[in-house]
């Protein structure tokens, strides 16, 4: 539990980083975790949501933005099962 909490630390400040492609892969990674452990990502939301929220208002990185859109759609649960 630790070490996710660090990497959630991790992931959520990565997020914000300068660089779009460590954005992307922090928004990658948080998506693939929501996806693959839902209740472990749920305990994250007041760490994850705020910076990802962040992103979702870029109108210059349509990649990041998109990045955002999905990885909130995971970790929200707002997404079907198609």
């Amino acid at each position: 539990s630790y070490q996710i909490t660090d990497l959630i630390s991790s992931l959520a400040h990565h997020i914000s980083d300068t660089s779009s492609d460590v954005r992307i892969s922090a928004l990658n990674a948080v998506k693939n975790f929501a996806k693959q452990q839902p209740k472990a990502a749920q305990k994250h939301l007041s760490s994850l949501v705020p910076p990802i929220v962040l992103r979702l208002k870029d109108r210059t990185n349509f990649p990041v933005k998109f990045a955002s859109e999905r990885a909130l759609m995971h970790l929200l649960a707002v997404h079907t099962d198609a």
